[in-house]
């Protein structure tokens, strides 16, 4: 099983260990961690489970880190 975990779920605070304990406040994070532990459990019961993270989907009207990209881009600043 690999498990990322992203900010939201982990909360503000750290480092980061085996024995953190998971802070999330925005609906987002609550219902992503929620998941995960579905996932657990699920995966404890003797399912491989896999999780996917599609680095960027992109599109009309795209935001956040692909219009960063192309900007960067067009100045021929290298990434």
């Amino acid at each position: 099983i690999y498990l990322l975990m992203t900010i939201l779920v982990a909360g503000p605070a750290g480092p980061f260990t085996e024995i953190y304990v998971v802070n999330p406040v925005v609906i987002y994070a609550i219902s992503k961690h929620e998941v995960e532990l579905n996932c657990l459990i699920v995966a404890k019961a003797g399912m491989e489970v896999v999780f996917v993270r599609f680095p960027l989907i992109y599109g009309q009207g795209v935001k956040g880190n692909f219009t960063l990209m192309m900007t960067l881009l067009a100045r021929n600043i290298p990434l």
